[in-house]
Parts: structure tokens; sequence; C-alpha cells
């Protein structure tokens, strides 16, 4: 089906749609695949950088793949780069999000932000999208393991904070990408 979203604000309902498809073809070997059709215009323009945020949600909510409704709605290389971003982004983390769970079910308190999650042998891949850039997120994550928690910001590598039990609880204002 189509996916691609209208804009951020729609992301949400696109990122449901995605983990409610995925929750019924299941997980692992023999399920089906789940490759989404995007568009970066034809239902609606949408900019380079909510290109990436859509695929980064996409694979953390169960997709194994995605196409692009059509090339012509690719009007500047700036997608590209973007596309090659977020692939860049993921690629360390693809058995996990391959042979992982949708972990999104642990994930409460959203604030002004898009949240999705892939978890897999207590390691768990989370995406974040401010919904308003200049305003401040927050949500909380809970997870199945225990023990301190890093989290570390994917495409940098950075550390972000350490937090000791199953409960990671992240209020920030997010740098625009």
């Amino acid at each position: 089906g189509w996916y691609g979203q209208h804009n951020t604000r729609n992301l949400q309902q696109t990122v449901n749609q995605i983990a409610s498809e995925k929750r019924a073809v299941g997980h692992g070997p023999g399920a089906n695949r789940i490759i989404p059709w995007l568009s970066t215009g034809t239902g609606g323009p949408i900019s380079p950088t909510s290109c990436f945020d859509e695929l980064i949600h996409m694979f953390l909510n169960g997709a194994s793949g995605f196409s692009y409704y059509a090339d012509t709605d690719f009007s500047d290389m700036e997608y590209y780069l973007r596309i090659s971003e977020a692939m860049r982004t993921l690629v360390p983390y693809e058995d996990l999000i391959v042979d992982g769970e949708l972990a999104g079910d642990g994930v409460t308190a959203q604030v002004n932000c898009v949240v999705s999650a892939m978890g897999l042998a207590g390691e768990f891949l989370i995406g974040v999208t401010p919904l308003e850039p200049t305003k401040a997120v927050g949500f909380t994550f809970r997870g199945n393991a225990t023990g301190q928690h890093t989290l570390i910001e994917a495409a940098t590598g950075k550390l972000v904070t350490t937090v000791t039990g199953g409960e990671v609880a992240f209020k920030a204002t997010l740098a625009s990408t």
C-alpha cells in the first residue's frame, strides 16, 4: 500500500499503519515482508529531512525495504543524500532491525515527537522525530532489560545519557537535522 506522509504531523499515522501491518504478519523466518510504497510529493510535498525521518520510522516499525512511487518527485539531489544518510545510520543495526521485534509499545508519555523502536536481546534502537523542532521533546521508554542503559545518538555515536533501571526518560530540545 501507499504510506507516504503528507507532512511531519502525519508521520505518526504512517508509523501506526506500518506497525499494525507488521504485528499482523509477524516477525522472523516465514513472516511476510513489508516494503512500503513511499512518496516524496505525489500525495503532498515533503522535505528531504522528512524523507529521512520517514525511512527511519518505517524500518523501526517493521519495514524490510522501501520503494518510491515516482522518481519525478525527487526534484532536489538533497532527497538522495538524506536517503543515503538514513541507510548509513541504520546499516550498523541491520540484525536488530531484521531479527528484532517492535518495541514501540514500551514508549509512553510522548511530548511533541514521534517515537519508534525495535529491540533484540535487550538492545533497542529508538527513532525520535520532533513535530515542532524548536520546542522540547520528551518520551519515556521501558525496555525488557535491567541494569545500566546507555543512550547513544546513532548518527554520531555521541553519548546522550546513561541511566540505571529498565526505564529511560528523555527530555530535550533536539537539533534540527
